[in-house]
């Protein structure tokens, strides 16, 4: 009579030389598919991009649904994301198991993105992209298990928005703010994952939790990011102030301002989100910043992309001291008014002409 621990020890070394793994997922090679299929499936891998083209209108249209169950669980990821999104389009899935079933697939696929060219998306995340949800419940379930479980995902940073702070997600929103990816010793978003601005997203919501011991992981991020701070960042500091925050401000205007203002025509709605911003501390440091822009003289040195910029700067403090009105505005209003009196305000693109030059340089 064997022992008992004897028959489970020969039973565990089957186990393991038969490679028995009981939560191991299956994949299929492109071999273990039907023979018509395999010339389709080796196709997509060798365009190695997810896009609208022969192969995918083929098995949209020859393959079972027993068939792109299989071919959702092909070693391929550009295979897999063609199956699930056709298994997203079928009524006869259930959409929300789909979905959450596959919230792990984090390989990086190429997907064209049409007139944008090309992107890099993981499968989980173009399945979030694509699917859809029956009602709120079953999205907050989804949501639930995304930033729990699965918050490095770019779909976890770009539901943050439509959170409110709910206790339970501190913890996580606090990681995702932290987070950075490496790459080759260089810092910078790896290809389909958070890069600085999913950062700063998570900064912002973390923000929302008004903690204070938040206020200089946040500072250490926005500062990382400074010489490309757009609207997310300004409005994290408008809508949260923290009096800490008035150093980035100030270091900001000292670096980046004008740059931004004068050598990139696209920036003006960042500028007047930079001036919202600071108008909204109220004190005699915020009071400095505005009152250097309008004493400035010329107003604006460098050769504006847009006319009647100046103006334009100038009303946008004149609106902002209006908007948050303080004692410590009192010398600003009266100047930022005066100037924006009788003045037409026009914002049209330059003519690409230097003020100081006579004629045109010929370029190539």
């Amino acid at each position: 009579m064997f022992k008992p621990w004897f028959i489970l020890l020969i039973l565990l070394s089957l186990c393991i030389l038969s490679s028995c793994k009981p939560h191991e997922k299956k994949y299929y090679s492109i071999r273990e598919y039907k023979a018509e299929l395999r010339p389709i499936l080796y196709n997509i891998v060798n365009t190695g991009i997810l896009t609208y083209d022969t192969a995918y209108y083929y098995i949209k249209h020859q393959t079972t649904d027993k068939e792109l169950i299989k071919l959702s669980q092909c070693e391929h990821p550009l295979i897999r994301a063609h199956a699930l999104i056709l298994m997203l389009k079928r009524p006869s899935f259930d959409q929300e198991k789909l979905i959450n079933e596959h919230l792990g697939d984090t390989a990086v696929i190429t997907v064209d993105w049409g007139e944008f060219g090309i992107g890099y998306q993981q499968v989980s995340d173009l399945v979030l992209e694509k699917g859809e949800w029956e009602d709120s419940t079953a999205k907050a379930k989804t949501i639930n298990l995304v930033i729990t479980r699965h918050n490095q995902l770019l779909a976890a940073y770009n539901i943050l928005d439509e959170l409110k702070p709910e206790p339970s997600y501190y913890p996580m929103i606090r990681e995702m703010a932290e987070r950075t990816y490496y790459q080759g010793g260089e810092e910078y978003g790896k290809i389909g994952f958070a890069d600085y601005r999913h950062n700063i997203m998570a900064c912002y919501a973390l923000a929302a939790y008004k903690k204070p011991g938040d206020v200089l992981l946040i500072i250490k991020q926005l500062e990382k990011h400074m010489w490309r701070w757009t609207n997310d960042a300004f409005n994290l500091m408008r809508e949260f102030p923290d009096e800490k925050y008035l150093g980035l401000l100030e270091e900001y205007y000292d670096q980046y301002f004008y740059s931004r203002l004068c050598n990139d025509h696209y920036s003006f709605e960042d500028i007047s989100s930079f001036i919202e911003t600071v108008a909204v501390y109220k004190n005699n440091r915020s009071a400095e910043i505005l009152s250097v822009i309008l004493k400035r003289n010329p107003l604006i040195s460098c050769r504006p992309m847009i006319l009647d910029a100046d103006k334009f700067l100038v009303n946008t403090v004149y609106e902002a001291v209006k908007k948050n009105p303080s004692a410590a505005y009192k010398e600003i209003q009266p100047v930022a008014r005066n100037y924006k009196e009788g003045e037409t305000l026009k914002m049209v693109k330059g003519d690409g002409i230097d003020p100081d030059r006579k004629k045109r340089k010929l370029r190539w």
